[in-house]
């Protein structure tokens, strides 16, 4: 096995001749499933022989001899999942038999590079049982409130064609409470769209902030009355 490095980064796509529309709504959908992994393997130290994996559905019409074909080189592993377009056409949005893929495809590389991580597989397992949409919690941007013991944890839901960011508010008797801060329909990238750097409560706002430590958003910590 090659050097270990941090794996950090996960994709899934769809690359085959045909409508480049139909292309991107296919990829559109995946982006929902594997955007959660990815935030997943970015809060996480988990070491393999590449700091990327691409799952790469392919026409099986045309690829078929090439699937479950592990390339690895220049930090990425790149695996061949020859499909029936139909096929995937009606299942990229169902993430259980996305995920299924996603699993074959790491059982290839484990053959190929004698790599696997349980804790990835795991995961992945229990994403599966988990309804649409998808959510990931930043645990590294959570603050709580002295004074009333109010948790706030970002958070970025995906399903397919919807992306939404927002923070979550657990009170002490752990009555929750969602604010959407940003919702747009198909993929959003939080380092791109709403590069969260710090968080921080002042007074009774939870504040957002960039690197450059301008304000992006704020959270009133207390739920608005009603009129």
């Amino acid at each position: 096995m090659s050097k270990s490095v941090r794996l950090v980064d996960f994709q899934i796509g769809a690359s085959f001749t045909g409508s480049m529309d139909e292309e991107r709504a296919i990829n559109i959908a995946l982006f929902a499933i594997y955007e959660p992994v990815r935030l997943w393997l970015k809060a996480r130290v988990i070491k393999a022989p590449f700091g990327k994996v691409v799952v790469c559905f392919r026409d099986e019409a045309s690829s078929a001899p090439w699937h479950g074909q592990v390339m690895n080189a220049i930090g990425i592993c790149e695996v061949t999942e020859s499909v029936d377009v139909a096929v995937l056409r009606q299942n990229a949005g169902d993430h259980r038999w996305v995920i299924g893929v996603v699993e074959h495809a790491l059982s290839c590389i484990a053959s190929a590079l004698g790599w696997r991580s349980e804790e990835l597989e795991g995961f992945l397992a229990a994403t599966s049982e988990k309804t649409l949409p998808l959510i990931h919690f930043f645990d590294r941007f959570t603050r709580i409130d002295k004074i009333s013991g109010t948790k706030c944890v970002l958070w970025l839901s995906a399903r397919p064609g919807q992306t939404e960011v927002g923070v979550r508010l657990v009170a002490k008797d752990n009555a929750e409470r969602d604010v959407t801060l940003l919702s747009i329909p198909g993929p959003l990238f939080l380092e791109d769209s709403f590069a969260v750097a710090k968080t921080a409560i002042r007074g009774r706002e939870l504040l957002l902030f960039d690197k450059a430590g301008k304000v992006l958003a704020s959270v009133p910590l207390d739920k608005p009355a009603l009129d």
